[in-house]
């Protein structure tokens, strides 16, 4: 069955589409919530969940006062509080920002699966009376499990109150936990994939048809290199993408393709390294205006202990494929499915998932990675 692509978004597109979304996704501007599974969010449920929700609270009776023997001054009268909240800090999510997004499929899916066609063929001297070859096509298939994680909330009558009290909203904070929650396992499965024994689910480090590492000519890291010596290791990546891409990918010059250049995040600032008054990332900007060159953590040691950088043009425009022309394809079923919500006698439950199918490297000889630096 062929599967239907929802959205598409672009690497480079990827910030401006989170800021989109916290500007104008608001609950008053969806007429339907429907709408929203486009972007990988299944809230077809949410408008019961809030009517249970309402009831529930208007359930709430008021508890039985109470009072403690009095003191000359209560405590809570002599202490200040600052203004706002600090939330604690959580790890970065950078697939979106390098791979895109490709929202596609249904929560209850097996598997994602992209078709692809290979030509065959071969020529011979012509002869009037010789044979004459054939060429053909093979027809194949890529296929990526789907993986589902689930997570959800508890809010207690009382919480709910007595939090509201102390200016907070319990069962809101705790929408955001489980939201963050599955959209750090996105990042990380994005990445990674999941590996359950039997299942195809991979990431952009670890997808099987990328060529193994390069090493980097001038040997050691780029703590001990030189300007001249970090310069040849970006020129010898840029330049092993173009080689092993027979020129399909062009690094410079007329019709340069969109690259992208990701670093590890302890590597970037040695961009910063000077010759005769010129950056690195000058001498990149000036020199590869076609490269954006980013960073991750997910790269540090990531190759058995050593940093891994890669360069990879973001799509590739053959004249033949019909695809979205993405060299990664990060597949993503649902960001945030509504399983369902439950009023109990004392609590209120909410519970939701997600559905995930990694990362899909669709153009291997577009991608080069080198490790060592």
């Amino acid at each position: 069955m062929k599967c239907k692509t929802h959205s598409c978004i672009k690497p480079r597109g990827g910030y401006e589409f989170h800021e989109k979304i916290k500007k104008e996704f608001t609950q008053d501007s969806v007429a339907n919530y429907r709408q929203l599974a486009a972007i990988g969010i299944g809230l077809d449920k949410a408008p019961v969940m809030a009517r249970e929700h309402k009831k529930a609270l208007e359930a709430i009776g008021m508890d039985a006062l109470s009072t403690n023997p009095s003191i000359p001054t209560d405590i809570n009268y002599l202490r200040t509080f600052l203004p706002g909240l600090v939330y604690v800090i959580t790890q970065p999510r950078d697939a979106d920002t390098l791979l895109g997004v490709t929202t596609v499929g249904n929560w209850e899916d097996e598997s994602i699966v992209q078709g692809m066609i290979e030509p065959t063929g071969d020529v011979n001297l012509y002869g009037d009376y010789s044979d004459v070859p054939f060429s053909s096509w093979n027809p194949a298939t890529e296929e990526r499990d789907i993986v589902r994680f689930e997570s959800g909330l508890e809010v207690g009558h009382l919480e709910e109150l007595r939090t509201n009290k102390a200016g907070y909203n319990s069962v809101n904070e705790k929408r955001a936990a489980v939201s963050l929650a599955l959209e750090l396992k996105r990042d990380e499965i994005a990445f990674y994939g999941y590996n359950n024994g039997t299942n195809r689910t991979y990431g952009m480090l670890n997808e099987p048809s990328l060529s193994p590492y390069l090493t980097l000519p001038s040997g050691g890291n780029w703590e001990t290199k030189s300007f001249a010596d970090i310069q040849g290791d970006i020129i010898y990546i840029l330049n092993a993408l173009q080689t092993q891409s027979a020129g399909v990918i062009k690094v410079m010059g007329e019709g340069a393709s969109q690259i992208t250049l990701v670093l590890p995040n302890n590597r970037i600032n040695y961009l910063s390294a000077t010759d005769s008054g010129k950056s690195l990332r000058q001498w990149l900007q000036e020199t590869y205006p076609n490269v954006r060159v980013t960073s991750t953590s997910r790269l540090d040691e990531a190759n058995g202990g050593a940093n891994v950088m890669y360069a990879y043009a973001e799509e590739v425009n053959d004249g033949a494929s019909t695809d979205n022309q993405r060299t990664f394809d990060q597949l993503v079923v649902n960001r945030l499915y509504a399983l369902g919500n439950e009023s109990r006698l004392k609590t209120y439950v909410e519970a939701y998932s997600n559905a995930l199918s990694g990362t899909l490297a669709k153009r291997p000889y577009a991608i080069a990675r080198a490790t060592g630096l």
